[in-house]
């Protein structure tokens, strides 16, 4: 059995490992690329001898193409720390409002509810917790795909969204916390409730950070590295946080 894993586990690890390799260096994933897609400085004419003066029109379309540039490369530290962070303060508000969301989204879905989904599914059996894992893994490209027809970008519906992600993982935890005996333990409904919760729970987040970063793409690559970086810190601290109420306290019972 340990031979079959680790095997499986080399193939899966090659072929990603090609994948992105061709990623990286098919001239069709070259074009595609976001920062081959931004488009080019118009070529500088120069004036003639005689001179030719400008309009305050032609000063209006400069002033907004100016802006547009601005708006789509400008970096994190600018809108926090810059010089023009005054005139930023919307645009500071919104990263305010999706790097909490990314932050608190990946703190839950990539620490906590992994360390404890099986304190939470096991007494309801082996079916349970089958069921929630591998529908969870299914729900997780379907709103992926979903979010390319209906899409979100409002960060105050994104919050929202993020609200109902943490009472569902907030319901889930607090199964995990009665384990080895939940609520309704031994019947078909409290199995069915605790697949159903784990799986809108993954297609609730899963929805939420395609939104953010299609949101965060349009300020430019530099957003979404720090939409990264927040990722990780948000699931680093996550981890931390459910491995020491793990191993320090008796919150958690295996069944």
């Amino acid at each position: 059995d340990k031979i079959l894993y680790f095997g499986l586990l080399s193939i899966l690890i090659a072929i990603s490992g090609t994948a992105f390799y061709f990623l990286n260096n098919l001239d069709l994933s070259l074009n595609e690329r976001y920062d081959n897609k931004i488009p080019s400085s118009p070529p500088i004419q120069l004036p003639d001898q005689e001179g030719t003066a400008t309009t305050p029109e032609d000063d209006a379309t400069s002033s907004q193409h100016s802006d547009q540039i601005n708006l789509t490369n400008i970096r994190v530290y600018d809108v926090f720390c810059g010089e023009q962070r005054v005139e930023l303060a919307q645009i500071k508000w919104t990263f305010v409002q999706l790097y909490s969301v990314i932050a608190i989204v990946s703190a839950l879905g990539n620490g906590v509810i992994p360390a404890i989904l099986a304190y939470a599914c096991l007494p309801y059996g082996p079916t349970a917790y089958l069921l929630a894992t591998e529908l969870g893994l299914m729900a997780n490209p379907i709103c992926c795909f979903l979010a390319f027809f209906v899409a979100c970008k409002r960060p105050s519906v994104l919050g929202m969204l993020c609200s109902i992600s943490v009472v569902i993982a907030s319901v889930i935890i607090y199964t995990a916390t009665l384990s080895p005996n939940p609520w309704l333990l031994g019947t078909t409904m409290g199995s069915f409730l605790i697949v159903l919760l784990n799986v809108l729970w993954t297609g609730c987040i899963s929805y939420i950070k395609v939104n953010v970063a299609s949101v965060l793409q349009q300020y430019g690559e530099n957003a979404l590295m720090f939409c990264g970086i927040v990722t990780q810190f948000g699931s680093c601290l996550g981890a931390i946080v459910i491995t020491l109420i793990s191993f320090k306290t008796n919150t958690f019972t295996p069944c």
